[in-house]
């Protein structure tokens, strides 16, 4: 029996979503956050990615950012309500990282210049060949 080859991403989570998590469980008492993300990740893990996809860059690596709602059960808030996770996939490199979580009470949207700055950093730290390239491309 064949087997179908099932991708496999890595998923980091960046210092900032880091914080993010950290600061929503100990100032606002979202103890459920964790465990949402940690489902997220392991989607994410299999190929299973889900959300609004808000921004794609083409070249060199192809990376697509996404915007996922998730619920509040803490706050007792459905998903108009809820977080925002915001994450990059390098889709080449089977890489996903975490960029930021938000809480949509405090911060309506982020602005697409923040996303881009961050995905920036993600590229710088993860990406360094593509940074160069992208160095390159601006300086001609």
């Amino acid at each position: 029996m064949n087997q179908k080859e099932i991708d496999v991403y890595e998923v980091i989570t960046d210092d900032r979503a880091e914080h993010d998590i950290k600061r929503f469980v100990r100032k606002k008492r979202f103890l459920s956050l964790p465990l949402q993300v940690k489902e997220v990740i392991e989607s994410c893990e299999k190929g299973n990615f889900s959300g609004d996809n808000i921004l794609t860059y083409d070249e060199p690596t192809r990376i697509e950012v996404y915007k996922l709602r998730l619920p509040n059960p803490d706050a007792n808030a459905g998903k108009s309500n809820g977080y925002r996770v915001v994450y990059a996939i390098a889709i080449e490199r089977k890489l996903v990282t975490i960029l930021t979580i938000y809480y949509k009470k405090e911060i309506a949207a982020l602005p697409e210049s923040e996303i881009r700055g961050m995905l920036n950093a993600f590229i710088a730290k993860y990406l360094p060949e593509q940074s160069e390239t992208d160095d390159e491309n601006t300086a001609e």
